[in-house]
């Protein structure tokens, strides 16, 4: 992942992505396919989900997720995070 084109992503080091819900053309075969290339790009909700763009051949695929994290990821994110909105909240 580029986090220079997607910076809020970068406190979500070693993220994993969560099919969203909202996804009507998602079928968990899509899990055992080997994909040629997976690009992800900004979703329909700025900064809370993402589109994941899976290609192989003819064949493109294109799903909303969510990054998700858990145990000591999750820690370094949380605080990660609320160190940068307290640098945010100095400059007001």
């Amino acid at each position: 992942m580029d986090y220079k084109e997607f910076p809020e992503l970068s406190a979500f080091k070693n993220a994993l992505f969560e099919i969203g819900t909202e996804n009507g053309n998602y079928d968990k075969q899509l899990s055992t396919i080997t994909w040629s290339s997976a690009d992800i790009s900004e979703g329909p909700q700025k900064g809370k989900n993402y589109i994941l763009t899976l290609k192989q051949k003819q064949r493109v695929e294109k799903l909303i997720v969510y990054p998700v994290l858990t145990g000591a990821d999750f820690e370094t994110a949380s605080k990660k995070i609320r160190r940068q909105i307290r640098e945010i909240q100095k400059r007001f």
